[in-house]
C-alpha cells in the first residue's frame, strides 16, 4: 500500500511540475547575429525552443543578416545597430538602416574589457566622454523614434556610477516618449531599479545574463585566459526567482522582457535551450498573466509586433 501511495504521489508531483511550467508564446527580446553563424542553425534552434519571434541585430557585417531575416519568414524581427560597420572608429557613430527594423539594438555605453577570440580579435572598450543623451547612436535612434537598447555595466565602473546614473535619469526625462531598455538590467540593483521604475514609465530591462548559468560560463571562459565581466546580477537562487526579484516583477510586470542574449554560435545551439528550460520553469512560478507579459506581451507592445501573445 505504501509503495502504491508513493507511486501515485510521484505521478502527481510530475504532473504538478509539468503544469507549473510556462507554456505560452515566447519572444526573445534581443539577440545579436554574429558573422559566420549558419543561418539555418539559428532558425532551427529558435524553432526547437518554441520561440515565436526573436528581435535581432547584426554585428559587424550585415550581408548575412539580411539573408537570415528573409529566410526566417517572420521569425527574426530586425533591429538596427550601431555595430554594423567593421571599423572600430565607426561602429559607435553610425547606425544601420535595415528594412523593417523596429528598434535600435544594444548601444554600448559601458563594457568591461574583453580578451579572446571573438571572431574580430581582442577588443577593449574605453568608454565615452559625452553625456548619454548626446551619444551619437542614441541621438539617431531618438530621431527614428525607436525603442533603444542600452548596454550599461555600472558595477564594473564604480568611479563612473554616479555620472552614468545621473545621465540615465536625464535621458529618461528628456525623451519621455522614447522607450529605453537596459540589457541585463544594466547591472543595476533591484532597489535602484524600483526607484527608477516609479519615476520613469519609459524604462525597461531584459533578463539576459541574469542567471547562474551565464555566470558559470563566464567563469569557464575566464579560466581559459579570457577576461570578461563577472558582475552580472543573478535574479535566481537554487533554480527559482530570488524573492526580492520575484516581488519586483510582480509590482512592475510591464517592465521586464525575456531575452536569452544570444551572440555566438554556441549560444544558439546549446546555451539557449538550457536557458529556455530554466526560464520556462521560473516563469511557471508567476501568475500566468505576469509570466505572459514578461515572455511575450511586453515586447509585442513595445515594438508593435504583429504577433499574438495569447
Amino acid at each position: 500500500m505504501f509503495r502504491l501511495l508513493m507511486f501515485v504521489a510521484g505521478l502527481l508531483a510530475n504532473q504538478l511540475t509539468f503544469a507549473d511550467r510556462y507554456t505560452g508564446p515566447i519572444i526573445d527580446a534581443m539577440a545579436q547575429y554574429s558573422k559566420g553563424i549558419p543561418v539555418d542553425s539559428v532558425i532551427k534552434n529558435y524553432q526547437l525552443a518554441g520561440v515565436t519571434a526573436a528581435l535581432m541585430y547584426p554585428g559587424p557585417g550585415i550581408k548575412e543578416f539580411t539573408s537570415i531575416v528573409t529566410k526566417s519568414d517572420g521569425l527574426i524581427v530586425p533591429l538596427d545597430t550601431s555595430k554594423a560597420y567593421s571599423k572600430p572608429e565607426n561602429q559607435f557613430l553610425e547606425i544601420s538602416s535595415i528594412q523593417n527594423a523596429v528598434g535600435l539594438g544594444e548601444v554600448i555605453v559601458q563594457h568591461y574589457p574583453m580578451k579572446g577570440d571573438f571572431g574580430f580579435g581582442p577588443y577593449e572598450f574605453k568608454g565615452f566622454t559625452t553625456r548619454l543623451k548626446d551619444h551619437p547612436a542614441v541621438v539617431k535612434g531618438v530621431e527614428r523614434k525607436y525603442p533603444i537598447f542600452l548596454h550599461l555595466e555600472v558595477r564594473e565602473f564604480p568611479d563612473q556610477y554616479e555620472t552614468v546614473m545621473r545621465d540615465l535619469e536625464e535621458l529618461l526625462s528628456s525623451y519621455p516618449d522614447i522607450s529605453f531598455i537596459l540589457v541585463s538590467l544594466g547591472q543595476v540593483d533591484g532597489r535602484t531599479l524600483e526607484s527608477l521604475f516609479s519615476k520613469y514609465h519609459n524604462l525597461f530591462v531584459t533578463t539576459g545574463f541574469t542567471t547562474g548559468i551565464t555566470k558559470k560560463q563566464q567563469a569557464n571562459f575566464k579560466a581559459k585566459g579570457g577576461i570578461v565581466s563577472q558582475n552580472w546580477i543573478n535574479m535566481h537562487r537554487n533554480g527559482s526567482w530570488r524573492p526580492e526579484w520575484k516581488g519586483l516583477i510582480e509590482r512592475y510586470p510591464d517592465r521586464f522582457l525575456l531575452s536569452f542574449y544570444n551572440v555566438f554560435r554556441p549560444h544558439y545551439e546549446f546555451r539557449m535551450h538550457k536557458l529556455n528550460d530554466f526560464f520556462m520553469r521560473n516563469l511557471g512560478e508567476l501568475e500566468y498573466s505576469v509570466a505572459n507579459l514578461l515572455a511575450c506581451g511586453n515586447a509585442q507592445l513595445l515594438f508593435d509586433l504583429k504577433i499574438s501573445c495569447r
